[in-house]
């Protein structure tokens, strides 16, 4: 059988993992009532490659089961989500719904928090690593949410500023001490300020990621640095365990760490360090300058589409009939009491 031929997937039928609370069922059914209302409006969205009509329709429904369809690029192996929510929509949803539908509470518990802390320690440890934490004083986070992954950085003495458009998550941060801001940053932030500027699961939501991207490196001092990490498609077997539950609306683009490669090339910055979680430390060049008109492509990319629909494949086929991943998370929720990680 043609791999090609298992696509699309079929509706998750709304049973979401890890199981929905009711808040999150309440924002869910909400959200499709304005879909079908058409309250919320979508629109098309093109691939960073520009190419056109040579794609492979991965899915037809996110993990929720929104009517929201994925397509894989064949030119250069980019998923997108298309069509997607215009602006304005995506902007309600932002305010009235996303926190609700994917973490299932409006204010920030100690057990979100501890999450992002232990992600922060591990950024942390990368950048002593890779001996950029002593050349760091001033960081800035874009979408810091409740401020977990700048806390350690808070901690060992430097200088974190954090944004986010969440009131409500952004108070439990500030109430540990952190300089967090509700709002955009773009205005706020001078230019080449920043020894580093920290984007967690940030990018894939932009809808114009290669516009937004020049806006945060504006803010960076030359010869300083970048650290993105985004959920990466190729690590589904070890985050979400199966492709049904990866795809969700807002994220607008979904990376591989070979395309996210040639993205950073492309917008002239210098690659310390890659991984297959699509964690990336980036470094801004002497002279940078903004590249707003290009198309996210080379060689390197051609054929890559079918390590990526032949990997969705074998997860989906593995999480179906040997689902160890998902076991071993489930017996060591159950040893912690239930608890989610």
């Amino acid at each position: 059988m043609r791999v090609e031929k298992i696509f699309p997937l079929k509706k998750a039928n709304g049973q979401c993992w890890p199981k929905m609370k009711e808040a999150q069922r309440s924002a869910l059914n909400r959200v499709s009532a304005q879909l079908r209302s058409r309250e919320y409006s979508t629109v098309e969205n093109n691939c960073l490659c520009r190419s056109k009509a040579n794609d492979i329709v991965l899915a037809n429904y996110d993990r929720f089961g929104l009517p929201f369809s994925f397509k894989l690029c064949k030119e250069c192996s980019l998923i997108r989500t298309d069509p997607t929510l215009d602006q304005k929509s995506l902007d309600s949803f932002y305010k009235n719904d996303f926190s609700l539908m994917h973490r299932g509470s409006l204010t920030a518990t100690d057990e979100y928090f501890k999450r992002f802390l232990a992600q922060g320690e591990s950024f942390l440890e990368l950048l002593k690593r890779l001996d950029v934490f002593d050349d760091v004083r001033d960081i800035l986070e874009v979408g810091c949410s409740a401020g977990g992954n700048l806390y350690p950085l808070f901690l060992a003495g430097k200088n974190v500023i954090g944004f986010d458009y969440d009131a409500n998550y952004l108070e439990y941060g500030q109430k540990l001490g952190m300089n967090l801001v509700e709002g955009d940053f773009y205005q706020k932030v001078s230019s080449n300020s920043q020894d580093l500027v920290i984007l967690s699961h940030v990018l894939e939501h932009f809808r114009d990621p290669i516009r937004e991207i020049c806006k945060v490196i504006e803010k960076i001092k030359e010869n300083k640095h970048l650290l993105i990490e985004v959920p990466g498609v190729l690590h589904i077997g070890n985050s979400v365990y199966t492709p049904l539950n990866y795809f969700q609306n807002d994220h607008i683009f979904h990376f591989n760490k070979k395309h996210l490669a040639v993205f950073f090339t492309t917008m002239g910055l210098e690659i310390l360090h890659s991984d297959d979680i699509c964690r990336f430390v980036l470094k801004k060049p002497e002279s940078w300058r903004p590249r707003t008109d290009v198309a996210i492509n080379d060689g390197s990319l051609r054929g890559h589409y079918i390590s990526i629909q032949d990997y969705i494949f074998k997860t989906l086929l593995e999480d179906k009939y040997f689902p160890y991943r998902r076991v071993k998370h489930s017996v060591g929720n159950f040893l912690r009491g239930g608890q989610e990680l």
